[in-house]
Order: C-alpha cells, then structure tokens, then sequence
C-alpha cells in the first residue's frame, strides 16, 4: 500500500508506504531528511480527526528498559476521504489482524486507597477510547461482584476481561471465568484476562508487564499480545468446587503478614508489608506453625541456585517443554515441623516489590514451593531473608527451602495455626488444602513481548 497525504504532521506533502513483510510504514516527504519507519508492531490507535480525510496515528517507543514508552502521535491530511478510507484501514488490518476486541473493564473503587476510579477515568480510559476497540466498564459495589458478573455474562473469542486494581478483583475474576461450564482450559478460542495495576499488591502486573504503570499496561491492552499461565487449582474438604489463583497460596508468616496488615492500607498502602512484618519480627515470639507439607517434587534447589529464571515470553524453553505429567506422582515427600514461612507460588512476583519464587515460570505446568522450618533461623536471619524477598534473593539463605513441585499438601496442626490464602484472599482455616496446576489454562495480556528484550 502506497498513499499520498497533502501533509504529514502539519510539514509539506508526502507518501506513506506499508511493507507488510518489515512491520514498517516508511514516512517519506521534502520535511523529512531521510525516511522515516514506524513500527507497526508499536501502533496502538488509528483514528480519523476532525475532517473525514484526516488520520491520527498514534505508538510507542522505547527508549529504554524499564523506563515509560514514550507515545508519538502523527498526524496525516490526504486529499480525499477514498486515501484517508485507503490508510487507515490499511494500518488498521495490518496492526490489529484480530479486529477489535470486546473490553470488560471492571474498576474496584476501594482499592489502592481508592485511586482505581481515578486511575480509570484519567490514566486508562483516554488510552482505549483512542483505540479500534469495545469498551465497556463496571464499578464493582460490592465483594464477589465481579465474579457474579463474569459467571452469568455472555463471552466469545473477541473478549477480554480486565481488572484494574489490586491482585483481589482480578482473583474474582479468574474463578468467574474458571467455573463457567464453557471454560475450555485447552482451547485456543478462549476469553483473554488482562490487569491494569490500581492496587497495593499488583504481582501479577509486575510479572506480565515488569512495572506498576497504568497508561503503559492500557497500552498493552490495545496492542493485546498474550502470553499462557498456570491456573492453580486448590481444594478444601468443606468447600464445594474449587478456588483458582494465579499468584500462590501463603501460610505461617508469610499470610498473616499479608491479612493482619490490612487495617495499615489506608496509611501506608503498598509499603503495608514492609511494616507489619517488622512489626511482626521486633515481637519475635512466633513459636512457629506446625504444619505437614506433602509435595512431589519435580526439581530441588541447590545451594548455589541451579535452576533457570523464566523469560516471561511465549518462546521460554521450559514454558514450551511437552509436560510429563505422570513422572513421579506417586513420589510424594513429606514434612512436618514448625514452620515459619510457607509460600507454594505460581509466578515469580506475588506483589510489585516481592519477588519469592524467582525460579517459578509462566506456564511450566509446575508450582514453586518455598518454606522455612522455625528452628532453622533465627530473627536476625528472618529480617534478612524479608529484606531479600524484593530482589528473590532470600533463595540464597541457607534455611529456605525450594522445591518445584507437581502438587501439593498444607495439613495445618498443632495450637498455633493462622491463614491460608490464596492471592491474599482467606481460605478455610485448620483444613487441609490441595494444590495442583491446570497448565497453561489461562491467557493474559502481557508487555513483556516487545520490552524484556530491550
């Protein structure tokens, strides 16, 4: 496709030229000293402006890793509506192939000490309006909403379901998706999830997109590349079906930190955990929680590490390695003792600034399993293995355990018991919990196909 504009960002005539085979359009006109290429793979919006023969072009560019995108807009004024018709949907169909999609954004007001909306309605929303696709919005009212929604609303292949909070909506999100009777967790034709960060937590954004940046994960969104993972799977005797995370389950230390610093969100917000933990360890009368673990472990972390870090991209070589799904299952091991820190995870971040299981990957069909024994450390070493937590450097603490595991078993026992959860949300206290992965079963949104290479 060549087309011929009056004026390329206000300057002199010029041509636009799509090669299709180089992911480029070449901008070329007496105001450019040289041609000029833009990526298409960058674009995110193509709109028409004021007058039917006007085309804004908007995408992004990278100036370094981990930085913000920068967003360049270009403007083209063509001659007639049949070149405006021509560039546009030429783009269009080039860097949207799929069409648009659907967009079911769910907003919790009362998370990030109730910067969600605003998050929606001034970093968000101005980004997907610009873009070829569907937008429709729901403030939650109240615990459980989004699920109920997601649970009775007609889905197909065109759309996505999005959260914009913490790690909480988008956990309701997945069950209400999870327990539909047409989930299909082996079909390629399934609704895709995606997270815009609005909340405390936010691991899931940290590992899908490597930061915490509302406007750069909403741009993700428009450009909607994808990447599979894990659904972790658990089960409780009294609970009827199953609970679904994408983060991990927690017990001893590690889940009454995150439940008992709930009432410091509104002072301190995601620095939350931080506080209550030394809080926690200044006491140091933690007698330990008795528990027994029983896992089958696919792979055991030595001292120094020997395991490989996930890519976070589709092409991972473990993520895309044929599962084995049978070997070992019967080879369960067991622990009992008084633990102090247990986390089974099923991604690398369980919030922005923790990264626990740095050896955990995308879609592995495994989960990482991480604990300490109480006698094993003493305080001083627990202050340094939670100032380690941000970095997954506490791996390297002799008193840690980590196992990757086919499936797990958490039997809380003895006087001192506390929380189990699952992404920061309560489950049954003083039961057993089941911990399987269903691999690859779920499909988010990500960034990191075009920024973890830079």
């Amino acid at each position: 496709m060549k087309v011929k504009v009056e004026s390329i960002n206000g300057g002199p005539a010029g041509t636009v030229t799509m090669r299709p085979e180089g992911g480029v359009l070449v901008l070329e006109g007496a105001a450019l000293t040289a041609p000029t290429c833009l990526n298409i793979n960058h674009i995110y919006a193509v709109n028409q402006g004021d007058s039917v023969t006007t085309v804004f072009i908007k995408l992004f560019e990278i100036a370094k890793k981990g930085a913000p995108l920068n967003v360049v807009k270009y403007r083209f004024d063509c001659s007639s509506l049949l070149d405006a018709t021509q560039l546009r949907d030429g783009v269009i169909h080039a860097a949207f192939p799929d069409g648009p999609r659907n967009l079911h954004i769910f907003v919790n007001p009362a998370s990030g000490s109730g910067r969600a909306v605003k998050i929606w309605q001034e970093e968000t929303l101005p980004i997907l309006t610009d873009s070829i696709h569907n937008v429709i919005s729901t403030i939650t009212t109240h615990r459980g909403h989004a699920e109920e929604v997601v649970r009775n609303m007609k889905l197909g292949p065109k759309d996505t379901l999005v959260s914009i909070s913490g790690d909480g909506l988008l956990f309701e999100i997945v069950n209400g998706a999870v327990n539909r009777p047409d989930f299909n967790p082996r079909g390629s034709d399934g609704v895709t999830f995606a997270t815009i960060p609005g909340g405390s937590g936010n691991g899931l954004a940290m590992t899908l997109h490597g930061y915490v940046n509302a406007r750069d994960a909403a741009i993700a969104l428009c450009l909607g590349r994808t990447v599979k993972l894990d659904c972790m799977i658990t089960r409780q005797p009294s609970t009827t079906g199953i609970r679904c995370g994408f983060l991990g389950v927690g017990y001893a230390i590690s889940a009454d930190i995150d439940i008992n610093s709930e009432f410091m969100r509104p002072f301190f917000g995601g620095t939350r955990f931080i506080a209550y933990a030394l809080k926690k360890l200044l006491q140091w009368n933690i007698p330990g929680y008795g528990a027994t673990l029983r896992y089958v472990p696919a792979a055991s972390l030595q001292h120094p590490p020997r395991l490989n870090e996930c890519t976070l991209q589709p092409g991972c070589p473990l993520c895309g390695e044929a599962a084995d799904a049978e070997a070992g299952l019967q080879d369960w091991h067991t622990v009992t003792d008084d633990l102090l820190f247990v986390n089974v995870n099923n991604i690398p971040y369980i919030a922005s600034d923790c990264k626990a299981s740095p050896y955990a990957h995308l879609s592995d069909g495994l989960c990482d399993l991480v604990f300490v024994r109480r006698r094993d450390i003493t305080r001083m070493g627990m202050v340094r293995l939670l100032l380690a937590l941000e970095t997954g450097g506490h791996v390297m603490h002799p008193a840690v355990q980590y196992v990757k595991c086919h499936r797990v078993e958490l039997m809380p026992q003895g006087p001192v018991q506390t929380y189990i959860t699952l992404d920061g949300e309560v489950l049954k206290q003083g039961e057993k919990i089941e911990i399987e992965i269903m691999r690859g079963a779920l499909c988010f949104v990500s960034s990191r196909t075009y920024t973890v290479l830079l």
